[in-house]
C-alpha cells in the first residue's frame, strides 16, 4: 500500500518461519509501516514493525499480534539505512513496469 498524499506506505510479507499447531490457523506475517514527516533536522522517518499470525475461525479471518520478528526487524533497519544514506543502493529485484 502507498499513499501519496499522507507519505505512508506499508508492505506485508508472509513468514513461513514462525508457524502454530492449530487448525484455525492460516500464516504469519511481516509488515511494515512506514509514515514519512518533516521534522526540526529534516525529514523523519517513523517505522512500525509488527509481527501477526492470521487464523480463521467461524467468524472470519482473526490477527494475533506478535512480538516483531528477526525478519521484520532487519527489514526495519535496511530502510532506516537505505533512507539516511548509510548503506549503497542496490538494484531492485522488480523489474521496472512498462
Amino acid at each position: 500500500m502507498h499513499d501519496e498524499d499522507d507519505l505512508r506506505t506499508s508492505a506485508r510479507k508472509e513468514n513461513p518461519k514462525i508457524i502454530f499447531s492449530n487448525t484455525q490457523f492460516r500464516k504469519t506475517w511481516d509488515r511494515l509501516d512506514v509514515d514519512i514527516q518533516p521534522g526540526t533536522a529534516g525529514t523523519e522517518l517513523e517505522i512500525l514493525k509488527v509481527t501477526e499470525a492470521e487464523y480463521f475461525s467461524q467468524t472470519g479471518k482473526i490477527l494475533d499480534q506478535l512480538p516483531p520478528s528477526a525478519e521484520v526487524q532487519q527489514a526495519a533497519h535496511d530502510v532506516q539505512a537505505r533512507c539516511n544514506g548509510s548503506t549503497p543502493v542496490q538494484p531492485d529485484s522488480v523489474p521496472p513496469a512498462n
